[in-house]
Formats: C-alpha cells, sequence, structure tokens
C-alpha cells in the first residue's frame, strides 16, 4: 500500500478509510496478518476496533511494533477479543446474547487507566451490555457509553456493594495503619498519630471514627509523628480515632451520553474513597438497592445530568455518606422508597439545580451517617433545586445539621416543605413552597437554634410557620393563602416553652373564613417577636393580626388591616403583649381585645396618693414607664411612677383625692 506524504492531509484522509478497509478484511482472514501490518499512524487519530482472534494469539499490554508503531493497549484472553490503537480511544461492541459483556469491558478500562478512553457501541435496547459479573471498575478509567442500554444482573451484596455497576471501594476495609494520639480540631491542618513508621509522604490517609464516618487527605509533609495534610480538616477527630494508609478510587470519569440502566444490584455507582470521579448523563430505571452512592472519604466527585428512577424499590437515588465537596448538577429522580437523596455527615457538599419527587419519605434528608456523629451535614448548598410531590417534606435537615445554605428552592405539593429537628441549627433557606399538606416550615426540638427561612408561600390549610419544643426560627417572605377556605391554624405558630418565632418582613394576604386565627398566634408559654415592617391583611370575614393564648409577644411595624377582626387579641391571663413603635391597627375592627392578659400599653385609675401596681411580667430593668393623663378626676394634682421592677412591672402615685385614669407605656 503506498501511503501520502504526511504533510498531505487530504490524501492522509483517503489512506485513514483505505487502512479501515484493510484492517476489516485482513483481520478476518487472519489474526497474524493484522500483526505484521495494520498500517502507519495517521494524524487523523484512527479508532480501531478488532473484534475477534484465535485464542493463540497475544500482545502485551505497551507492546509497540516498529513496522506500525501502533501501540497495543491490553487483552483478556481467550477469544473475547484484542484491542489496537492508534489514538487515545478503544471502541468495543457487546458480545450480545446472553455473555457477560463487563469482564471484557474493565479489562479495557485497566488497560487505558490513565492515557485513553473506553468507547461502548449503541447497539440499542436489541443487543444491550449485559453486567453479570462483579468487576472493580480501575482508578484512571475513562469510559463512553455512547447512549447504550446496559443491563445488569447483579445480586446485590448489601455488607459489601460488589453487586454494583460501577464499583471501586479504594481499599478503605483496611485495618488501622495507627491512631490520632491527640485531638484534632476542625481546620487543622497537622494531626499527630501514634505513629508515623508506616505513612510516607505522598500516602493518602484516611482520618476515621469506627467504620461508618471518616475523612480523606494526603499527606504533604511529616516531622516525627506529625503529619502535615494537604488541606485543613473540616470535622474535629479525637485522640483514639483510627488513621490508615489507603488506595483511594482517583480519577474515574463515566459518560454516559443518556445511557440506560435497568436490572437489579446494589448500586449503579459505587465509589468508597473517591477522589475526582465524575459521572455524567446516565438514565436509572432500576430495582437495585441505591441509585447511585459516593461513600465514605470520596472529595471532589460530581454527579451531573443524571436520572434516576427509584421504581419504589431503591431506598435513595443520589446516596453522599461522609463526603466533601462533592456535587449533585442538573439531576432529577423520583419514586425513592425512603429519600430521594441523603446527605449522611457531608461536608461542603452541594446540589445544583434539578427536580426531585414522589419519593416515599422526604424529597432531600441531611442527617448523621451513625449515632455516633453529633455534627451531621454540614456547609452545604442547595441552588435552584425543586422538591415536588414528596410523601414526607420536601427537604428535611436533622441530627445536628447545621449551617447548610438552600437558595431558590420550591418545596411545593409535598406533606410539608421543610423540616428542621434534632439539633440542626443555622440553616437559611429562600425560595416557594406551594399547596403543601402540612406546615411550609417546621422547626422542633430545644436544640433546634436560628434556623433562618424567606419563603413565598400559598396554599396551606393548617399553618404556613411553625415551631415548637423550644426551637428557634426567623421567617420572612410572603404568604397568599387566599386558596384556603376554613383554615385551622394561623399562618405563624409559635408553641411551648422556650420556642421563640422572630418575624422580618412578611406581607400575608387571606381571604380564610375560619374565626379566631389569623397572621400569628401563641400557645403554651411560647414567644414572637415581630420586628417589622410587616403587613397582614384580611379581606373576608374575621382575622386577627397576632393572637396570645399563653405566652409572650413582642410587636412593632405591625400594620393590620381586618375589618370584621382583631389587631391583637390576648386571649387569657397567660397573654402577655410588648407593643413597640410603628404598629397600625386602626384596619382592624377592634385594635387591642384583651381578655384578662397583660398588656405595656393601657389605662390605670390613681387611689390619689396611694401607689397602685400594674403587673407586667415582661418589663426590664431599663425600662421606663412614660404616663399621661386620659381622663381628668377627683382633685387633679401631680402623678408619678415608679422605678421598674424587672419581672414584675411598676406602679402609680398621685396626689390626694386624684382618680384621674392614666394611659402607661413601658418600653
Amino acid at each position: 500500500m503506498t501511503l501520502a506524504a504526511p504533510n498531505d492531509i487530504s490524501a492522509i484522509r483517503r489512506d485513514a478509510a483505505a487502512i479501515r478497509r484493510w484492517l476489516r478484511a485482513t483481520t478476518r482472514a487472519s489474526a497474524t496478518l493484522v500483526e505484521a501490518a495494520p498500517g502507519p499512524v495517521s494524524p487523523a487519530a484512527l479508532d480501531v476496533f478488532v473484534p475477534e482472534f484465535d485464542a493463540s494469539y497475544r500482545w502485551v499490554a505497551g507492546d509497540e511494533t516498529a513496522a506500525d508503531h501502533y501501540r497495543v493497549l491490553g487483552h483478556t484472553g481467550g477469544a473475547e477479543g484484542r484491542w489496537i490503537l492508534s489514538g487515545d480511544r478503544i471502541t468495543l461492541r457487546p458480545l450480545g446474547g446472553v455473555l457477560d459483556d463487563w469482564a471484557r469491558v474493565m479489562a479495557a478500562c485497566a488497560a487505558m487507566a490513565g492515557h485513553g478512553t473506553v468507547v461502548l457501541m449503541n447497539h440499542g435496547a436489541l443487543v444491550p451490555w449485559r453486567v453479570d459479573s462483579e468487576q472493580v471498575t480501575p482508578s484512571g478509567a475513562t469510559i463512553d457509553l455512547g447512549g447504550s442500554h446496559l443491563v445488569s444482573t447483579l445480586t446485590p451484596n448489601p455488607s459489601e456493594f460488589t453487586g454494583s455497576v460501577f464499583f471501586n471501594t479504594g481499599g478503605t476495609e483496611a485495618a488501622n495503619t495507627t491512631t490520632l494520639s491527640a485531638d484534632a480540631v476542625a481546620s487543622a491542618t497537622t494531626v499527630t498519630v501514634a505513629s508515623a513508621s508506616g505513612i510516607a509522604v505522598g500516602d493518602r490517609i484516611s482520618i476515621r471514627r469506627g467504620s461508618l464516618w471518616a475523612t480523606a487527605r494526603e499527606v504533604a509533609g511529616k516531622v516525627g509523628n506529625v503529619l502535615t495534610l494537604d488541606r485543613p480538616l473540616l470535622r474535629p477527630f479525637v485522640s483514639g480515632d483510627g488513621v490508615v494508609v489507603v488506595e483511594t478510587c482517583k480519577d474515574i470519569t463515566i459518560r454516559g451520553g443518556g445511557a440506560r440502566i435497568s436490572g437489579t444490584g446494589d448500586a449503579v455507582v459505587m465509589f468508597v474513597a473517591g477522589w475526582d470521579c465524575h459521572v455524567e448523563g446516565l438514565r436509572v430505571d432500576s430495582t437495585m438497592t441505591y441509585g447511585m452512592v459516593f461513600d465514605i472519604g470520596t472529595r471532589d466527585s460530581t454527579i451531573s445530568k443524571c436520572v434516576v428512577d427509584c421504581n419504589a424499590t431503591s431506598e435513595s437515588a443520589f446516596q453522599f455518606d461522609a463526603v466533601e465537596t462533592c456535587s449533585i448538577i442538573d439531576c432529577h429522580s423520583e419514586r425513592s422508597a425512603s429519600n430521594n437523596i441523603v446527605f449522611a455527615s457531608c461536608i461542603n457538599s452541594h446540589v445544583v439545580r434539578g427536580a426531585h419527587g414522589r419519593s416515599v419519605g422526604d424529597g432531600m434528608e441531611l442527617t448523621v451517617l451513625d449515632e455516633t456523629d453529633t455534627i451531621g451535614s454540614r456547609g452545604c448548598t442547595v441552588d435552584g433545586t425543586a422538591f415536588v410531590g414528596n410523601a414526607g417534606s420536601g427537604i428535611r435537615v436533622q441530627n445536628g445539621s447545621s449551617d447548610n445554605t438552600f437558595t431558590g428552592v420550591d418545596l411545593s405539593y409535598n406533606q410539608g416543605g421543610v423540616t428542621f429537628t434534632a439539633g440542626a441549627c443555622r440553616n437559611s433557606l429562600t425560595g416557594r413552597a406551594r399547596g403543601n399538606t402540612q406546615v411550609a416550615v417546621l422547626a422542633a426540638g430545644s436544640t433546634t437554634l436560628g434556623n433562618r427561612v424567606d419563603l413565598s408561600c400559598d396554599g396551606h390549610d393548617v399553618g404556613v410557620f411553625q415551631a415548637t419544643g423550644g426551637a428557634d426560627l426567623l421567617v420572612g417572605g410572603s404568604i397568599n393563602d387566599s386558596s384556603v377556605v376554613g383554615s385551622t391554624a394561623s399562618m405563624i405558630h409559635a408553641d411551648g416553652a422556650g420556642t421563640v418565632v422572630r418575624v422580618a418582613g412578611i406581607r400575608a394576604l387571606t381571604t380564610r373564613a375560619s374565626a379566631g386565627q389569623g397572621f400569628c398566634q401563641v400557645t403554651n408559654g411560647a414567644e414572637v417577636e415581630i420586628c417589622g415592617p410587616s403587613r397582614y391583611q384580611s379581606v373576608t370575614d374575621f382575622g386577627i393580626g397576632v393572637r396570645v393564648d399563653s405566652g409572650l409577644a413582642r410587636i412593632s411595624g405591625l400594620k393590620v388591616t381586618a375589618p370584621a377582626g382583631y389587631g391583637i387579641w390576648l386571649n387569657g391571663v397567660a397573654a402577655l403583649v410588648r407593643q413597640g413603635d410603628g404598629c397600625d391597627f386602626s384596619g382592624a375592627g377592634t385594635p387591642v381585645q384583651n381578655t384578662n392578659g397583660k398588656i405595656n400599653r393601657g389605662t390605670v385609675v390613681l387611689n390619689g396618693a396611694t401607689p397602685v401596681a400594674v403587673a407586667f411580667s415582661d418589663t426590664k430593668a431599663t425600662d421606663r414607664c412614660k404616663l399621661n393623663r386620659k381622663t381628668p378626676g377627683g382633685t387633679m394634682g401631680h402623678f408619678s411612677s415608679g422605678d421598674p421592677s424587672a419581672g414584675v412591672g411598676f406602679s402609680v402615685v398621685g396626689t390626694a383625692l386624684d382618680t384621674s385614669v392614666l394611659e402607661f407605656e413601658i418600653g
């Protein structure tokens, strides 16, 4: 065969086509002909697939023949196939029938690891790729599924998860190399170990408590038993925690191109201690135990543009356990048997866009991996993501999970919008919630503190924002309950001793027809602080701005428009209200309805020179009492108040025979 000069590109392209035809003809005739002269390397970087060879034919990975400069990358033995390369790709065809393809695919991945891509030809659903054997996906592998259909017949192995389509544990099950000899705080860049003799600079180590959660780091330096880490710790560890040198699962890339994966097994993806692993473009329709799992010690890895239908069988679509800086991007999931997304003891991990709905449980859960972890998931973000139609909450944050940020989320048509509980603190959430059968936001428990939400809400017939059991919650946004008829609860409800709800800048509109409910309600010794500017408008029937049955309401900057209702209702002797500046209750039928409660504004009748006590248990030592004569009575004279008594109130006194009515304000 006469070939073109190296600088004649058009001729080289013609030669490339000729080489392909020649290869097909010669490989059918004899395997030895391919060995003799497959042809020169072309600048076009041909992708060459050689389908079958006899069992006696052998190439050794890395060999290169002088005649043609094709580099042999690997083989699987027997009649399963051999591959040669003129570029950076190996292209494989499915064997067809009931033959297992997966051992051959992973052998090719091992041969190409770190320097090329294994491409699976797409023969559609008629000739799927069969995954019948447990195989390790090698580090450094790049796999292009090209939109193929993969069918897994793997048997679940819950204890080891070896029955996963793409599987690599990174050696994290090894025994401890040593232990920490001193506590290590979050942000530490060094750790001290009992013995560093088995650890070298450049090793990757897993620092772990028990066997369920860990942090993976590379050793950047070593002085005695002090190890310098490649990045700061993001969670604390204590003396005695294990340290083990691991061969991390790393640099794996799976490009699906819309590939469909169905069948049985533990999971489609199971990477443990995976560094820089990336999964893209898979469509999962299976009855596996999980969809995709990044497990203990995984970091800097992503799942993007994937769709997972759990068929009400898989526990979760995306399961992240004790990972750092990992992301789920532009993904969709539905019908999990528990929760669509789970972040368990995760740090600085992210969900970006996508939609996750119709689960038996929650749309997303942030929690702990096991009971020894009191920290939960922290520093995680969720941006522009929809959690719709779930049987539980759209998002549930619990078990110490704190300092997470949810921005622009849609929490609609679930049982509840978002739930903060069991020590979830300082989380921040913005977005919208509509049509949930329970409240849009629930904060519960005395250790659940400092959570903040700003939501646009519509159509919640059992209330919108609720805090109970000693929780602390800050709420803002807008509420439109024009679709609600006969609501059984106020929009904002604080319940229970120690519970505090702070309200900032809410605009609320309702056409509720339920007497006794309204904008905000305080029960069972709770507290509400409305720090404005907020507005509540009830356009029909009876509405209440703030109702206090038992507890304290501090109110400023609130405007109430409720022609047939109340601005404030102190409903009983345990009701306490401190009204500050900027309130406007002129649009209410009754600005203040006081049924035996205590309020910091009101009237008192002088009893001459005898002091008259005014009880107000929210009185502070720094308060001052303003007095003004409202109605003259008796022999008028000078009047004054004593110093406020913190937690008790104050007293007023006039001159002999003065029975005037005074207006007072404590503040």
